[in-house]
């Protein structure tokens, strides 16, 4: 009975329980590695996107300032236009 068996293995019909292990481990190793790529490309584009905002941040708060700085000019020479007449 361990003859036929034997042939097969040899044959490479019946592959050993530890080659489609290491096999499967591989591949799950592998798709470890990726998931570790693509988490830490995300965690990157994220810090980037971040850093982005903060920058858009103070530009709008910048220009929000010149924004209010131009109203209270044109109220001023308004006002002083009015007291004028």
């Amino acid at each position: 009975m361990l003859t036929p068996i034997l042939a097969d293995l040899k044959s490479g019909k019946l592959a050993p329980k530890n080659v489609e292990q290491e096999k499967k481990l591989t591949e799950l190793k592998e798709s470890v590695k990726k998931a570790e790529e693509a988490k830490a490309a995300a965690e990157k584009k994220h810090a980037d996107t971040k850093e982005s905002l903060k920058k858009h941040e103070a530009e709008m708060a910048a220009a929000e300032k010149k924004l209010k700085e131009a109203k209270d000019a044109l109220e001023k020479a308004e006002k002083e236009a009015k007291e004028k007449k």
